[in-house]
């Protein structure tokens, strides 16, 4: 999927993508909310995944620049933003 985005980008186009980063060491407060979110969207949609996948390894694998990132919500959430400056096959 990610291959089929990358490519509809415009050449020096922009990625931003933003996700959930919980850890083991993350405040316990925020494993709490994440637990709860996984659990209400298995649920109510038949979630089949229980963690968070690390996205920048797959990130690298594409020529795209690394621009910037930001936390918020007690750095819960990250955003990265990427600017292509290349193109896969």
């Amino acid at each position: 999927v990610m291959t089929l985005l990358f490519n509809k980008i415009k050449p020096q186009g922009h990625w931003l993508h933003c996700d959930f980063y919980v850890h083991d060491q993350s405040p316990r407060w925020q494993q709490w909310l994440l637990k709860s979110m996984y659990y209400f969207f298995w649920f109510s949609t038949n979630l089949e995944s229980r963690e968070l996948q690390d996205f920048s390894s797959y990130f690298q694998k594409f020529p795209l620049s690394y621009k910037a990132s930001r936390g918020f919500y007690g750095d819960m959430i990250r955003s990265y933003w990427y600017q292509k400056t290349g193109t896969v096959y």
